[in-house]
């Protein structure tokens, strides 16, 4: 899957239901792959502050390789910082590599001003 791994920013509200689509740059057949994607403080570091396991990633079209990571309210809001890095990683037996990657930044929820009566 070819992609520049550092250009990619991610973002989204603390407390969101989201949902990240990739689409690699040269079609990529994933039919088969096992992918992770995770979430740390600083590229390729541990310890990982969040993983997505393979079963919850949806894949749009395995022959295209895209597909879909989706976060939960409960997983973004225990994202305390403003900032994290996060990957896609390959981790088919004998085929463990990182697709992708980049930066992810959080936005702290914006609140509606309660009516005034």
């Amino acid at each position: 899957m070819a992609t520049n791994v550092n250009t990619q920013v991610l973002s989204f509200y603390r407390g969101a239901d989201v949902n990240f689509n990739f689409t690699p740059v040269t079609a990529t057949d994933i039919t088969g792959w096992t992918l992770a994607f995770t979430i740390s403080d600083y590229p390729q570091q541990t310890p990982v502050v969040l993983t997505v396991a393979d079963g919850s990633i949806t894949r749009v079209s395995a022959s295209a390789g895209t597909f879909t990571v989706p976060l939960t309210r409960d997983q973004t809001s225990a994202l305390t910082n403003s900032g994290y890095v996060f990957d896609i990683w390959r981790i088919n037996s004998g085929s463990y590599e990182r697709l992708a990657g980049g930066k992810l930044s959080i936005d702290p929820p914006e609140f509606l001003p309660v009516p005034q009566v």
